[in-house]
């Protein structure tokens, strides 16, 4: 394995574990603040949610 190679594979680590942590903080945060869903955030969600679901049908 060459220097580059190494590099890529300490990087592509850093990125795993750097992407597991920040997903443990939003865990953390959505269990300590809690969730409230009105209405209109409801409509919001589901508009993006069909938005998202049309693009990806493409």
């Amino acid at each position: 394995m060459n220097l580059d190679q190494e590099k890529s594979l300490d990087i592509y680590s850093n990125d795993q574990n750097h992407s597991r942590s920040q997903k443990s903080d939003f865990k953390s945060l959505l269990k300590k603040e809690p969730r409230i869903v009105t209405k209109e955030s409801q409509q919001n969600l589901n508009r993006i949610t069909t938005q998202v679901d049309l693009i990806a049908r493409q």
